[in-house]
């Protein structure tokens, strides 16, 4: 019987539960996760029925072969592409009335008031019914998956006596992760693959100098994210004395905003498969407001965003709408405003470019490797601010290495 070597996969997200479906053709694959659950920043909050997607809300794919990957009948109950109204506003004048919402390709602008609006129609992927089942599909025929499982580091040892290795003996070594508490996980790996944030990644391989040299290159925006609920029904949202702007405003899924303490709102009660009665919404807060207030006290972060929010959605303070549930979450690596400094050339310059990075001969300049190491590094950094995309390609181009 064929002994399947044995592969450590660190974090759940969306780059390391594909890779954990793709190797798991080949290899034994054990997955770590440092939450409570599954998914990374795929992540969803749930509150009775309502549920708030805080992590990825909706995201686009450009590469043919992962569009039809992410289209197959297997995940159909897990994930859909669809259409959604993204509209754009830009806050410059905070007057209600004044709000210019910006024009840019779509399906239909039109004047309105003092201002200009448009809807635009995107098809993008979302995640059902919740913002981590994708990830949990991907994951759900591995058996060996630790969650609460922190990950501190990683060492190369001798499989024929105990200690340290001070030479790359390659026929006659595997490695051991490093847990919390340092002690160490009882099982020997023979390649190891972290999916975490750049800054993770590179004390976890402390060891190993080539990596951490890349990987310290890479910056990130944090994100501050409000999600909340209200107690009024949906309904509140559909009033015929508000103004066609606001009426516009309102019946958008996603609002994207400039000029603003607020960078993007999501509809979350519009996703498929959730509570349409209860409005739900996620707030991504702007980067400079976050950077600003990092530190700043969360109640305080909270009512300005709230403020903000009602403010753009027409509500007066007469007629703003009882609050449900809410929650502030605090992303430090939300996505990275670099790339990896030795890849910064294969960064796409217009969709178009992204057929250059597809290409399976390219595959090596999509993750990093520890020389003459079994270990590698994967995830968005690698190409900067494609998000989820830029995650699938830099998996994928592994999973192709790993899997000839």
């Amino acid at each position: 019987m064929e002994v399947l070597k044995k592969v450590a996969i660190i974090g759940s997200g969306v780059c390391g539960a594909y890779l954990a479906y793709s190797l798991a053709v080949k290899y034994e694959v054990y997955v770590f996760e440092k939450a409570r659950g599954l998914g990374g920043r795929s992540a969803s909050k749930r509150q009775g029925e309502t549920s708030f997607d805080y992590g990825v809300s909706y995201f686009s794919i450009h590469d043919s072969d992962l569009k039809s990957f992410l289209t197959d009948s297997l995940f159909h109950e897990n994930i859909e592409l669809v259409d959604r109204k993204v509209v754009k506003l830009d806050r410059n004048d905070k007057e209600i009335s004044g709000n210019r919402i910006l024009v840019s390709e779509g399906t239909a602008s039109k004047n309105v008031e003092s201002g200009v609006w448009e809807q635009s129609t995107e098809a993008l992927f979302v995640s059902k019914p919740y913002g981590n089942s994708f990830a949990k599909a991907l994951l759900k025929d591995i058996k060996n998956i630790f969650l609460e499982t922190r990950i501190q580091g990683v060492v190369k040892k001798s499989v024929v006596g105990s200690g340290l290795l001070q030479q790359n003996l390659q026929d006659d070594f595997k490695y051991k992760l490093i847990l919390e508490n340092a002690a160490e996980f009882d099982v020997d790996f023979d390649i190891i693959i972290s999916t975490a944030p750049a800054a993770q990644s590179a004390a976890i391989y402390a060891n190993y100098d080539d990596l951490v040299k890349g990987l310290s290159t890479v910056k990130y925006n944090p994100a501050f994210v409000l999600m909340f609920s209200l107690k009024q029904a949906a309904a509140v949202f559909s009033s015929p004395a508000v103004s066609e702007s606001i009426s516009k405003i309102r019946d958008a899924d996603i609002l994207k905003i400039k000029n603003s303490i607020i960078e993007e709102i999501i509809f979350n009660h519009k996703k498929p498969l959730r509570d349409s009665n209860t409005p739900a919404f996620v707030i991504k807060a702007s980067k400079s407001f976050t950077e600003n207030n990092l530190e700043m006290e969360h109640a305080l972060i909270e009512e300005a965003l709230l403020n903000e929010f009602f403010s753009i959605m027409g509500f007066d303070s007469d007629s703003i709408p009882e609050l449900g549930f809410k929650h502030l979450h605090r992303w430090l690596y939300s996505t990275p405003s670099n790339t990896v400094k030795e890849y910064a050339d294969l960064r796409p310059r217009n969709l178009n470019d992204r057929n250059m990075i597809s290409r399976e001969d390219n595959s090596e300049s999509l993750f990093l490797k520890a020389e003459n190491e079994e270990i590698y590094a994967v995830g968005d950094y690698i190409l900067g601010s494609l998000g989820v995309e830029a995650s699938l390609l830099s998996a994928r181009a592994l999973a192709r290495i790993l899997c000839v």
